[in-house]
């Protein structure tokens, strides 16, 4: 079994135990809203503790029968009892080869875990040992011997209340079949150790070690070892301990009596000598006096402290529905985020509890996320939140999720994955979609390799890009798959373009596309003709996405600038100095200078503009690719923009050298598009632009200077032309190139408005 498996109406999160040939996960119960348990056999495979069924060697034929009969047998018994404080059983089954028990999911751990913290207190003891002596004497009344009483089979919840647990082990008394020599070593009474026969005596015996545990932290030793075979050897008395009142050690002593004669008969006879120990003591001291509350603070403080038990009890950890609302939730953080202040003690369940509220809310969620140290706790709440009916509590969940350890096997993939296939908000898709893209493992050389996660996880990917009627939610599956090198999904994409629906045949058709736009190439088991399609859609798209305006104004408004100083260039050559002095002929030289260049800008700014955008665009062709065809389309418009300029504004009626022009067009279109095209830094592709541009007009007035005809691509004076050549040259290579410096320039100029 994986994360993600379903069983009828639940879902596996992530394994949490391991024991024999069973292993136990935590589960969500899509129907209700709640998480449980669930103890699953593998019926062809033998379990080793901490290695997954599906990998372990095949066990034998006898072995596996028992075990088999003993997992059916559990479910039946716990079926039949109905203790509340046996652990329940919600459901039983088998799925392939898998055997399942649904179990209540018991957040608070084993009692061996808490025992480990500390020793416990008589009225702890009592407090625990009275419902499983009412559990354990009910199985027996039903003729049931449990035979593993222990601490890690007492399982507890929220609020620490204990249910007794695993009777894999147990038999009905009597029966022919039975052993004796199974259990626990440590707590096996005699007639177990030696093979003899046994009763229900047997688990008073292991109940008695249980209560002696609780009291010390640990099962009797005696000379480092378990005292119950130096008992059985050499009758060897109960070791004693200072943390245990003589009067209990004699209740103890009873109850781990050799010959099962001398044991209690029932748990509950055991509980009640205890509680009459506990009742001997004083009832009160004067610290319990409880006086009237005036202090208001005092009061807030319980009243928080009442909300937060309350919230507690309902939600057990997972097990039951949260009911802390966002008010509430803010009241008691007042006061539990500053719980040392006002003598609240906060142990693992509640912080767990808070987490999931501020993940719920989003208030103080860093704040609880550091106080939730343990990884795996973080982990299980914000899985848990992943059911929450608020997407914005999902949405904080996967984004924690993303960059959080997993377990082993890994649960965090599989879970987003079965949670975003569905989820109505687009939001959250997105999310799970970059949290399955950044916890993926990259293609190392970057081809393409058959799945990134799984089949499950992949194809849902898949699913999404094809069939997510939320436009930006399959434009980002497809390229987190395309990103990731995950061939069979695209394929299920490829596939889906044929899909009788054909609204879903051109959302996938979309999703290829985008794709594409994510890798150099499709795999060549996609189809030739999508590949095809899928190319000549993208360069379309590319080419046309956003728009040209801006560099289209910095190419003209260049052209501009060379322009008039060319004009002006030409009104001083052609006027005496005395008419240079004339004010009106000025300005009349300089806005007619102005309008034609804006004219011919407008005209020029096209070739340069269509360049310079095919060359940076067309990301689907290679470098060379897109470089070549930006200068073969760029120096075609600059031939018909140099033609045009000729016939209009020089009046040349003659048609001009033609290989000559292409040549030079040809060299002004290279220098912006092979710049663009390979991605040189913006300061190179001005430079070499410019420079471009200044060969180009210097050695056509070069060339018209040495034959004497008008093949000059724009007239230069005689005397300036290397001048001005540079300025129109400049002027064009910078500002061509506006839409790359103008993010720069607002933050120039935001920070001189800051000043």
């Amino acid at each position: 079994m994986q994360p993600g498996m379903r069983i009828g109406q639940y879902v596996l999160i992530e394994q949490i135990g391991q024991g024999g040939q069973a292993t136990v996960w935590s589960a969500e119960d899509v129907q209700l809203k709640r998480t449980v348990a669930i103890k699953t056999i593998n019926l062809t495979t033998q379990v080793q503790p901490g290695v997954l069924a599906s990998s372990s060697p095949a066990t034998s034929p006898v072995a596996l029968e028992e075990q088999v009969r003993r997992f059916r047998a559990e479910a039946e018994i716990i079926a039949d009892l109905e203790h509340p404080f046996i652990l329940p059983v919600y459901g039983f089954g088998q799925q392939e080869d898998w055997l399942y028990i649904v179990m209540r999911y018991m957040p608070g751990g084993t009692l061996k875990k808490l025992v480990q913290s500390g020793k416990l207190s008589l009225e702890e003891v009592v407090k625990i040992a009275e419902p499983i002596a009412d559990a354990l004497d009910l199985a027996h009344i039903r003729h049931i011997v449990h035979r593993d009483i222990k601490s890690v089979n007492i399982l507890l919840d929220a609020q620490k209340r204990p249910y007794l647990a695993d009777f894999g082990l147990s038999v009905t008394q009597g029966d022919a079949g039975a052993t004796s020599g199974s259990g626990t070593l440590a707590y096996m009474a005699p007639e177990q150790l030696k093979g003899a026969s046994f009763d229900h005596r047997s688990d008073i015996y292991s109940f008695g070690i249980l209560l002696y545990e609780m009291f010390t932290g640990t099962p009797p030793q005696f000379n480092n070892q378990h005292w119950n075979l130096t008992q059985m050897l050499s009758g060897a008395e109960l070791p004693h301990s200072f943390d245990i009142p003589e009067a209990v050690f004699d209740v103890l002593r009873r109850a781990t009596a050799v010959d099962p004669a001398d044991r209690y008969d029932t748990a509950a006879e055991i509980v009640r000598d205890l509680k009459d120990i506990q009742q001997r003591r004083p009832e009160f001291t004067e610290d319990d006096i409880l006086l009237p509350i005036n202090d208001p603070a005092l009061q807030a403080s319980i009243d928080a402290h009442n909300l937060f038990d309350a919230a507690l009890a309902k939600w057990a950890d997972g097990a039951g529905r949260f009911r802390l609302y966002e008010e509430d939730f803010q009241y008691v953080d007042s006061f539990y985020s500053d719980n040392d202040n006002w003598g609240f003690e906060l142990d693992d369940a509640s912080r767990r509890m808070m987490l999931r509220a501020a993940l719920e809310h989003g208030y103080h969620l860093d704040l609880w996320w550091d106080r939730t140290e343990n990884v795996a706790d973080k982990r299980a709440v914000a899985l848990q939140t992943l059911t929450s009916e608020l997407p914005s509590a999902r949405l904080r969940a996967i984004e924690k999720l993303t960059a959080l350890e997993d377990s082993t096997p890994p649960a965090i993939p599989t879970r987003v994955a079965t949670i975003i296939e569905f989820d109505p908000d687009a939001d959250v898709q997105l999310a799970g979609v970059k949290l399955l893209e950044a916890r993926a493992q990259r293609s190392a050389s970057g081809s393409w390799r058959e799945y990134a996660y799984s089949a499950e996880i992949d194809n849902m990917l898949a699913s999404l890009a094809a069939k997510d009627a939320d436009a930006s939610v399959s434009e980002a599956a497809a390229r987190a798959i395309s990103r990731l090198r995950a061939e069979k999904p695209l394929k299920r994409i490829a596939a889906a373009t044929s899909d009788p629906d054909a609204g879903v045949a051109d959302r996938a058709l979309q999703s290829l596309i985008d794709a594409r736009d994510e890798a150099p190439a499709l795999p060549t088991s996609i189809p030739a003709d999508l590949r095809r399609r899928a190319f000549v859609a993208l360069t379309m798209r590319q080419l046309l996405a956003g728009n040209f305006l801006l560099r289209f104004i910095g190419a003209m408004l260049g052209f501009v600038i060379g322009w008039v100083g060319i004009a002006l260039a030409v009104f001083t050559d052609q006027f005496t100095a005395s008419a240079l002095t004339d004010n009106t002929l000025l300005l009349a030289a300089i806005g007619n200078a102005v309008v034609t260049g804006l004219f011919w800008g407008a005209i020029f700014a096209i070739p340069f503009t269509v360049t310079i955008e095919i060359a940076q665009r067309l990301k689907v062709w290679t470098p060379l690719g897109r470089s070549v065809l930006a200068v073969v389309i760029g120096a075609v418009l600059f031939v018909l923009g140099f033609w045009l300029l000729r016939l209009l504004n020089y009046n040349l009626p003659d048609a001009p050298k033609w290989d000559y022009l292409i040549g030079l067009c040809g060299l002004i279109a290279a220098g912006f598009a092979f710049p663009t095209g390979f991605r040189l830094p913006d300061w190179a592709r001005a430079l070499i632009g410019a420079v471009a541009v200044f060969v180009a007009l210097y050695l056509s007035y070069s060339y018209q200077s040495q034959v004497f005809i008008d093949w000059s691509l724009i007239y230069l004076p005689m005397g300036s032309e290397v001048r001005l050549a540079t300025a129109f040259a400049a002027g064009i290579g910078v500002l061509v190139h506006l839409p790359e410096w103008m993010p720069g320039l607002r933050r120039a100029f935001r920070r001189r408005g800051r000043k």
